[in-house]
């Protein structure tokens, strides 16, 4: 089992959250779906849901903070300082919605959008280090950030989180994708055009991937649930995937990964979140 209980390295993808209009409907979704035991806090935290596996973190599922905030699942990049952060994404064209904020004593975050549009968090950890399992049914596998402006993309996260993009193994010549890594080449998920993309359909922005055992299996009970298929099951080199949609709409990919490892397990090191 991929446990992590300690705080991620920087430039991690180390959490993800929906927010939605009705945040019980959509628990009631998840963890039918996902099997997920779901622990709700009180409303000093907005009634906000923790996710878990096993008893441990696996992602968030909360209400919106304002009206016009769309139905979708937002990636969190972990950071050693928020503040100093939220300065790297306004110098290098990103926006900030708000000054950093602390969640009780649980960590410091903040919500941005890259100049590409697509958003996503930080969080730098206290008591709550983000997701506590990966690579296991119900858990995320995998992170892609994708983009029409992959070049622009490439730039801003190089600059702000000092992440550098690989090669794809595999990949034709040419084609507008590459592997995620942090300082010394550690992969910590994907970046692609979105012409490029292994999530046909999912959209702009940021990507989740959630490992599961059967993805037909879970397809089929998705639309049972109340959600609906985005792009049908296919088979790909690192799994068999679908991208689905939840009941507002929300956008997420599931991996039915090989049982010697996880997504790009055939890649060193290519852990989405590690």
């Amino acid at each position: 089992m991929s446990t992590h209980e300690t705080p991620w390295p920087a430039g991690t993808p180390c959490w993800t959250e929906l927010s939605a209009d009705d945040a019980a409907a959509a628990r009631d979704f998840y963890s039918g779906l996902f099997g997920w035991d779901i622990d709700v806090s009180g409303p000093e935290f907005g009634d906000y849901g923790v996710a878990r596996v096993d008893g441990h973190r696996v992602a968030g599922v909360g209400g919106k903070m304002s009206a016009d905030q769309p139905s979708a699942w937002t990636t969190y990049l972990a950071s050693d300082d928020v503040d100093a952060t939220a300065a790297a994404v306004a110098e290098h064209g990103g926006q900030v919605a708000g000054p950093p904020m602390d969640i009780a004593d649980m960590g410091r975050m903040i919500i941005a959008t890259d100049p590409s549009g697509a958003v996503f968090g930080v969080w730098q950890a206290g008591s709550n280090t983000g997701s506590g399992l990966v690579n296991q049914p119900g858990g995320v596998v995998w992170n892609e950030h994708v983009s029409g402006d992959f070049e622009g993309s490439k730039t801003f996260y190089g600059n702000v989180f000092g992440l550098s993009v690989q090669p794809m193994p595999g990949a034709p010549e040419g084609l507008q994708s590459g592997m995620l890594a942090r300082s010394g080449g550690q992969v910590v998920g994907s970046a692609a055009d979105v012409s490029a993309s292994s999530a046909d359909g999912a959209g702009d922005g940021w990507v989740t991937y959630f490992a599961v055992a059967d993805t037909d299996g879970t397809v089929a009970k998705a639309t049972e649930l109340g959600g609906s298929v985005v792009a049908d099951p296919s088979d790909a080199p690192f799994g068999r995937m679908a991208v689905l949609a939840g009941p507002e709409g929300e956008r997420f990919a599931v991996v039915q990964t090989p049982a010697e490892g996880h997504a790009h397990s055939d890649t060193p090191d290519a852990d989405p979140t590690d």
